[in-house]
């Protein structure tokens, strides 16, 4: 296990300071001399060692330690804070995600690193804080990267980009566009392994930083490299720029040198740490608790999130209830050692839960002096040096309190931007009513009024969107949740009626919204984000189009564009919306019964035309049933299609033969513009590619939108013709009869 060579070391130097009543200069520097060798021995650089000693034998020399009645125990606490101090100080480093989406991270390192692997462990890291990350496969050089960056992509839950055949600042930058089309709020790039020597790779990285705004570069680092480990942070962080470190195999590695040495040679900070080999065994690096860990005194607060993550809260109490009713069975015991090894093994459990501790009194001690005391049935808590703390948050177990200017706990009240109960226990993961002083699982445990949540950090929600029980509430600048309509950042919400205050989606009858019964039987539809359509012709859902002004659904005839100036309205420019089919847009010939419509509304055509419509309506039509049908390169039948083979398959279903590859398909039918666009046209589009006249090839289906084979990673899709990158790619159309 990580440090236990270095830890076993310096337990026996503090053991030799044991029976010492007082600490002579000699003592203290026979003591820092061998603890300088232990740290040698795990590979902790040079330089780094010699001023680490320098530090802690300054500070042991001083009053502090000589004139202490326990001066090993002060010694003890020195090289703590001193280590705490080299990998980092007392707060973790943290990755900075921006307001605006989507946060890029750009991972780089040597071969064999276990890049791809953190990849994914960062990725899922950052699926259970609630985000929606994006890996991107910049790797093209190593054989099969691609394939194993989706299968560990798969089993975290994120979805994986790769375009095969693209230099990797191209897939970087086109990843980054995908986010922002998808909605992914993180790019995680997976770029190629190289040594700190390669000059080419290590230019590929910096052009990737040129096409793409990296946020993040994390350096994956093999900690069991030792002191290369170091060179390679170095060597990195002088070429390429780092924001931090990432050390993998922690776990494996019994000496731990290079956390030691990093963040003092490189001026970065470690992250993160891989703890093993599941894609769980990802740890958030605490500098505090590692120091801890190093001196044998463990990690108990790792240790209890690790069992608040693994942990089935509900099974946990029925075991306890078991064992109080003496009926604990070996079938209990079995669920016990499970748990246990989804924790990481009795083994890891130990390394955080203070082995030394366990089997040395002396280090027991150390901090033996501060603690809480229950007086008079108060609870109050007491420094080393035996004064009342007051004003201020204390941890008890696993709990936090707060203590009064009394030095008694609070309950029942906020406290800043926390909140405390009947017993006195920061809320976490609650909803509190100011009012009643309570706390509840939901707003509907109570009656009507305003309500509050705190994180799982403790802290009340405010000013953002917050998804709790997989439903989504907005909470203002106070704190209060919000409810009914809600208008925010140039978009309109509907968040339930009372207490309700659950974003809606879907379609909404207005009369649910507003009491006006003049807008009773009129619907609006709030999309996958809760946002209310106001102004869109023609937008698809469930298969079907429909068109709303003012954020109401229309039905009837509808006029969806506007002709040049000073010329009279084009009957094109008209579409009918049925009633009676729920507002879905008629397409093809249709009948319409109960009234006349004026010429003004409606074209005068030959039957030619009329099949010539009505072919290609069906065109598109029949396409559309293969969304979601595999991409493959070179395929024209259901079993997997490119885009030219998509488009020859469908056409020959309704009889016509047209050449195999986009650009010659060009050749086919007649031209058209992108205005006189009729569902079942071919349209055309060209990625830049001066040698050929296009690269990409899809089926019109009316709407500005058309049906196309578009990568292995998302298949057959329909997309939008005016998206920034369809928009700009458009050369042209095509129509078969």
């Amino acid at each position: 296990m990580a440090f236990e060579s270095l830890s076993d070391k310096l337990a026996s130097v503090f053991k030799k300071l044991r029976g010492k009543g007082k600490l002579t200069e000699q003592d203290i520097k026979d003591a820092m001399r061998e603890v300088r060798m232990a740290l040698l021995e795990a590979d902790v650089n040079y330089k780094v060692a010699k001023d680490f000693i320098a530090g802690v034998t300054q500070r042991a020399m001083g009053q502090e330690v000589m004139e202490s009645l326990t001066p090993a125990q002060q010694v003890i606490k020195i090289v703590n804070d001193e280590l705490t101090e080299l990998m980092g100080g007392s707060e973790a480093a943290r990755i900075h995600i921006k307001s605006k989406p989507p946060t890029v991270i750009m991972m780089c390192g040597l071969q064999g690193a276990g890049k791809t692997t953190h990849t994914a462990k960062l990725a899922k890291h950052f699926i259970k804080e609630g985000h929606r990350p994006l890996l991107a496969a910049c790797d093209i050089y190593r054989p099969a990267a691609v394939d194993q960056l989706k299968i560990v992509g798969e089993k975290a839950g994120a979805p994986v980009f790769a375009l095969p055949g693209e230099k990797p600042e191209a897939i970087a930058k086109k990843a980054v566009a995908h986010a922002k089309d998808y909605g992914n709020d993180i790019v995680i790039l997976d770029t190629a392994g190289r040594l700190h020597v390669d000059g080419d790779l290590m230019a590929e990285l910096q052009r990737i930083k040129e096409n793409v705004q990296v946020d993040e570069t994390l350096l994956v680092i093999d900690a069991m490299a030792g002191q290369d480990a170091v060179n390679v942070a170095k060597s990195f962080s002088e070429s390429t720029g780092l924001d931090g470190v990432i050390l993998t195999k922690l776990d494996g590695d019994t000496r731990g040198g290079s956390a030691l040495s990093v963040r003092a040679v490189t001026g970065k900070p470690i992250k993160f740490a891989g703890v093993g080999e599941k894609l769980d065994d990802l740890e958030v690096f605490h500098p505090s608790r590692m120091a801890s860990r190093i001196l044998g005194m463990g990690d108990v607060l790792t240790l209890i999130e690790k069992a608040q993550d693994t942990a089935d809260q509900k099974k946990a109490e029925e075991t306890a209830k078991r064992l109080m009713q003496n009926k604990f069975d070996m079938n209990d015991m079995l669920d016990q050692f499970e748990q246990v090894k989804k924790m990481g093994g009795a083994a890891a459990m130990m390394s955080m839960a203070a082995p030394n501790v366990l089997n040395d009194s002396f280090l027991l001690n150390v901090y033996a002096a501060n603690g809480w005391v229950q007086e008079d049935s108060e609870w109050h808590f007491y420094d080393e040096d035996g004064y009342l703390e007051s004003n201020t948050w204390k941890k008890r177990g696993s709990d936090w309190y707060y203590l009064d200017d009394d030095g008694n706990v609070t309950v029942n009240q906020r406290v800043d931007e926390y909140y405390v109960d009947s017993e006195g226990k920061m809320v976490k993961n609650k909803w509190v009513s100011p009012e009643g002083e309570e706390t509840y699982d939901s707003p509907d445990s109570a009656s009507d009024q305003e309500w509050n949540y705190f994180d799982k950090n403790g802290k009340i929600v405010t000013s953002r969107w917050m998804a709790i029980q997989n439903n989504w509430h907005y909470f203002d600048e106070d704190g209060i949740m919000q409810t009914g309509v809600l208008e925010l950042d140039g978009s309109v919400y509907y968040l339930g009626k009372e207490s309700d205050g659950v974003r809606k989606t879907g379609w909404i009858l207005l009369e649910d919204i507003t009491e006006d019964t003049d807008d009773e039987g009129i619907w609006c539809y709030f999309d996958e984000d809760g946002k209310l359509v106001v102004n869109q012709i023609d937008r698809k859902i469930d298969g079907a189009f429909y068109t709303f002004e003012n954020g109401q659904m229309q039905t009837g005839w509808v006029k969806t564009e506007k002709t040049a100036e000073g010329e009279a309205d084009s009957p094109a420019s008209y579409q009918y919306y049925d009633e009676e089919q729920g507002g879905k847009r008629a397409s093809g010939w249709y009948q319409i019964e109960g009234g006349y419509v004026s010429s003004d509304y409606v074209a005068q055509v030959d039957a030619a035309v009329a099949s010539a419509s009505g072919k290609g309506s069906e065109i598109a039509k029949y396409a559309q049933q293969y969304v979601g049908y595999p991409y493959v390169y070179g395929g024209s039948s259901p079993r997997g299609f490119d885009c030219s083979g998509f488009v020859t398959y469908v056409c020959k279903q309704f009889g016509h033969s047209v050449n195999r590859t986009a650009s010659a398909q060009m050749d086919n039918g007649t031209a058209v513009s992108k205005s006189q666009l009729q569902p079942g046209d071919l349209v055309f589009f060209n990625n830049g590619n001066s040698r050929k006249r296009a690269t990409h090839v899809g089926i019109y289906i009316g709407g500005n939108q058309f049906v196309h084979a578009s990568t292995p990673t998302v298949g057959v899709i329909v997309s939008d013709m005016n998206s920034a990158y369809y928009g700009t790619g458009f050369v042209g159309a095509r129509r078969l009869a």
